[in-house]
């Protein structure tokens, strides 16, 4: 799998694709150079979906003149879609936020359409499927209320009301669909699954927070340092499965002030999760092509190593490998995972879910008392889940 995966992580497809993203992160100009053969228009088209890539990717991509006017043609209309797709989302974003607001809600915009006009200067460049609103946990309530208001519905059942257990099996966020099920929202209580991967309340967030100008109004955001350890430790989390999202940390290099990127270093520092950051440099140099930051540095340890093998090999994955991991992948995951913090507390949290999911204690409802059978289940219940067929 490992040699697989490396093998296509060197395809010419994956070349082409990250040489796109590296020109559209540096600006660096909107042609981009790669060694023969050229692997063919439908290998690039396939590669460019799987990393959802951005639309100014999408349009470097339908310059090159070994390109097929096919594929040059798809690729241009995709992009065009992905452009339609982001301002819509950008014009619920602002009314959503609006409604916030109004509602005396406290609550930070993440990624999607703010991150790309905070990056680069375009809320369509970064492709963006739903919106992401991370809400003071003690305002879940009126904040379902306020956005219920604007049409949103939640696609799932709540967890059950004075449960601590099973809400702390909960997910981070809740997802809501509008009236005609065009956009999908998730309302955050914390940032990541495992919140000790950063162990900062709300308040400290907001108190650092900055703000946003979009289509007339003021968006509220994370704070520089913030948003990158948030963009770090979503892109560890994942194994970087995406093209795009290194793409980000790039552009961020490409364009911080030494000063600001020093910043970042301490606050990682700071919070015991360096190996997530230098990894994440690691990755953008070995990918892109790019020069590493020396403020960030490079992936030493061996928890920062671990986690670029991984991305390596999760970069490399065919699409589906999200959807059903092997055991083997999941447990080369989780030991990604354990290094992304030197904190006892954290690693107690990561194994904590690694060995219980809402979706089992969903799957099989157990009473009260007999909630201790949830663990010895589990091995079954994943089998199961691998074995029924998946909803369309």
């Amino acid at each position: 799998m490992r040699r697989d995966a490396e093998t296509a992580r060197r395809s010419p497809a994956f070349a082409i694709v990250a040489a796109a993203c590296r020109a559209a992160a540096t600006g660096e100009g909107d042609f981009i150079d790669y060694p023969p053969p050229h692997p063919g228009g439908d290998a690039i088209l396939a590669m460019a979906m799987r990393h959802r890539v951005s639309t100014p990717v999408l349009r470097i991509l339908a310059r090159d003149p070994a390109l097929d006017a096919d594929t040059a043609t798809r690729l241009l209309e995709l992009a065009r879609e992905r452009q339609l797709s982001a301002l819509r989302l950008s014009s619920a974003l602002v009314a959503v936020s609006q409604e916030l607001s109004k509602a005396g809600i406290r609550h930070l915009v993440l990624k999607g359409p703010a991150l790309s006009q905070r990056l680069y200067d375009d809320l369509a460049a970064r492709d963006c499927k739903d919106i992401d609103i991370f809400i003071d946990p003690a305002a879940r309530t009126p904040a379902e209320a306020a956005i219920a208001d604007l049409g949103f519905r939640r696609t799932h059942t709540a967890t059950t009301p004075g449960d601590p257990w099973r809400a702390s099996l909960a997910p981070k966020d809740v997802s809501f669909r509008s009236r005609d099920g065009s956009i999908e929202l998730e309302l955050h209580d914390r940032l990541f699954d495992v919140a000790q991967l950063l162990p900062l309340s709300f308040d400290h967030f907001w108190s650092m927070h900055e703000t946003l100008a979009v289509a007339g109004t003021t968006l509220p955001i994370l704070s520089a340092t913030d948003d990158f350890l948030y963009l770090c430790g979503h892109g560890a989390l994942c194994g970087w499965f995406r093209l795009k999202w290194l793409q980000d940390i790039a552009r961020i290099f490409a364009s911080g002030s030494p000063a600001a990127l020093a910043g970042f270093a301490e606050a990682a520092d700071r919070l015991g999760v360096r190996p997530m950051t230098t990894s994440a440099a690691t990755l953008v140099e070995q990918i892109f092509g790019l020069p590493l930051s020396g403020a960030i540095g490079d992936a030493h340890s061996s928890a920062s190593l671990r986690i670029v093998n991984r991305s390596r090999e999760a970069l490399a994955a065919p699409a589906a490998a999200s959807n059903a991991p092997s055991i083997p992948r999941l447990v080369r995951m989780l030991m990604m995972q354990l290094g992304l913090r030197r904190d006892w507390r954290y690693r107690r949290e990561v194994l904590a879910r690694a060995l219980l999911s809402q979706s089992d204690v969903d799957m099989v409802k157990l009473p009260y008392f007999a909630r201790g059978l949830y663990y010895p289940l589990r091995p079954f219940l994943l089998a199961l889940r691998r074995l029924r067929p998946k909803r369309s």
